[in-house]
């Protein structure tokens, strides 16, 4: 009997606090309209280096998946862009089955100079004109002289580009600057890169299809470190507004390979992307400049969480 009172009692509490709420929408106009392409794809440039690794451009269902995303952006870029020189030669590369390399490279800086070949990038371009894409390729920035950006290689690469045909949407140069001198001991400032993006503007002029092509960058690392908003903010002072069509940063919320399934579900880390969206747009305020962009974002850096970052919990972030 005793139960049963409790029972009613708790019921009853329910019963009073719980209110009818009357909930309307608005239709009539929208809060926010965003790009037929706000969601969108970034692949690491390091598997080229692996020749696609597992990412195999001639399967029917990759084929059939991606046309289902599309219209899209595909971002190739990452680490180790820096890294990487084009060839127009061909090449018969290995291919790796390695998924364990991206993570190591990142965290032992195992980066290594390598070269990209003709049929690799007929096999990108190719893939993403069927199934509707829009590409956007990172350059190497850290070919250099005298503390200068050397643009001949990624010329190289623009002529074979025109030459074929092929219809790139936009170009990034380098990859997470404010960090080069923690992982391969070699610094370049915020007004030096700008400089940098110049000679990149300069070059794309000389090809009337990327004239007024989508140009993204800094893309340096998460804002909330001081270093990041630092060098973003040089950087686009240096440049002014007209120094790149979309000013980027990267996210990620956690460490990878410290990653814990609780992290996953903590309140604070997943409010943690909407101040540094904030502050991006505080620094690069539209307009004058064009509208920030996260060139990377993710539940973990460092290749992502093994376990946790391909499973249902990373939906929350």
């Amino acid at each position: 009997m005793e139960f049963g009172w409790k029972l009613f009692l708790f019921l009853s509490f329910l019963n009073a606090v719980i209110e009818a709420i009357d909930l309307k929408i608005a239709t009539d106009r929208a809060v926010q309209i965003v790009s037929d392409k706000y969601l969108s794809i970034a692949i690491d440039t390091g598997i080229i280096r692996h020749n696609w690794e597992r990412l195999n451009f001639s399967s029917p269902k990759v084929e059939s998946l991606a046309r289902a995303l599309s219209p899209c952006y595909l971002r190739v870029g990452g680490s180790e862009a820096d890294f990487m020189k084009f060839s127009p030669d061909t090449h018969n590369v290995r291919f790796y089955n390695q998924s364990d390399l991206y993570m190591s490279d990142y965290y032992d800086n195992k980066f290594v100079n390598f070269t990209m070949f003709s049929n690799q990038f007929d096999e990108l371009n190719n893939f993403v004109t069927k199934v509707g894409w829009s590409l956007i390729f990172d350059l190497n920035s850290l070919l250099r002289e005298g503390g200068q950006w050397l643009p001949d290689n990624a010329k190289l690469l623009m002529d074979y580009t025109s030459q074929k045909g092929y219809k790139i949407t936009g170009w990034e140069l380098g990859n997470e600057p404010n960090s080069y001198k923690h992982h391969i001991g070699y610094s370049i400032s915020g007004s030096q890169r700008a400089k940098d993006y110049s000679k990149l503007h300069s070059l794309l002029n000389q090809y009337p299809q990327w004239r007024n092509s989508v140009i993204i960058g800094p893309s340096t690392t998460q804002l909330s470190k001081t270093s990041a908003e630092k060098y973003f903010t040089e950087f686009l002072q240096t440049g002014g507004p007209d120094i790149v069509t979309n000013p980027t940063f990267h996210q990620y919320y956690i460490n990878g390979r410290e990653a814990t399934i609780d992290q996953f579900m903590d309140i604070d880390i997943l409010n943690s992307l909407m101040p540094e969206i904030n502050k991006g747009n505080k620094i690069a305020k539209h307009p004058p400049y064009g509208k920030t962009w996260l060139g990377e974002t993710g539940s973990a850096y460092g290749g992502g969480a093994p376990g946790l970052s391909n499973t249902y919990v990373a939906g929350f972030m």
